[in-house]
């Protein structure tokens, strides 16, 4: 089990991110949180796993249980997280484990792997608001470097932080400040105050649109999507606090 200390450190989370399982991919999604600074804490329940954490110099929050359990979620204070990430290695875990949390909390966003095609309809019946399936992205982004190679690598540059410090961030119309909703590309002036270009645009309907129009409005339901660099993006996020 895990230290008191970590207990307590748990329990003062809020709005964290729990990434059940601590393989590959969960490995890959918490190097990418530790670096953009979001708080979050690994669910596992294999005894050499742990003591790997335990081991790890950069103090990882974790609870040694399993992720289809109420238990495991309660102690990673599931009411008070953002999101859950199911990287376990078996689709029926996942299953469980998106089953379990979407009944503990409804509002949660839920992000599971999948591993057989025909498991993926399942995960989302479950209650998982995406399932990725990584072999099926890893093949689609071999098959694109043959036509589109300097495509592909520009995206890996703009998406990998080690490489650079091109990223994105996102508008949502339910967590835009006042002066952000119901008002349109063209009168938010992100790109002249802040550098940053609102390269994509989320309708109610979940349906995506590249390089949205300036009088495409910000509506309840619908998000912006922003590319910039860091200093960009800074001004950005100084923008919607102002």
């Amino acid at each position: 089990m895990y230290s008191k200390s970590i207990e307590k450190q748990i329990k003062q989370l809020k709005n964290h991110v729990i990434i059940c399982g601590y393989g590959r991919y969960g490995k890959e999604v918490s190097a990418h949180f530790k670096n953009h600074g979001i708080d979050y804490l690994i669910i596992d329940h294999d005894p050499l796993t742990i003591e790997n954490i335990k081991n790890d110099e950069e103090h990882i929050l974790f609870i040694e249980g399993d992720a289809t359990h109420d238990e495991a979620l309660l102690a990673a204070n599931i009411q008070e997280a953002r999101a859950l990430i199911s990287a376990l290695p078996d689709d029926a875990e996942n299953v469980f484990t998106v089953l379990t949390a979407r009944q503990m909390n409804p509002k949660i966003n839920i992000i599971s792997r999948a591993i057989n095609p025909k498991s993926r309809e399942k995960i989302k019946l479950a209650g998982a608001d995406h399932v990725i399936m990584p072999d099926q992205i890893g093949g689609f982004y071999m098959a694109t470097l043959v036509t589109k190679p300097d495509a592909v690598e520009f995206f890996s540059f703009i998406t990998n932080k080690q490489m650079g410090d091109i990223g994105f961030e996102e508008i949502a119309y339910e967590s835009a400040p006042s002066k952000c909703k119901d008002v349109s590309i063209k009168d938010l002036t992100i790109r002249q105050t802040t550098g940053a270009n609102i390269i994509g645009y989320k309708d109610v309907n979940g349906v995506y649109h590249v390089n949205p129009k300036p009088d495409v409005t910000l509506t309840p339901g619908s998000s912006f999507i922003i590319l910039g660099n860091q200093q960009q993006l800074d001004a950005l996020r100084n923008y919607l606090k102002g």
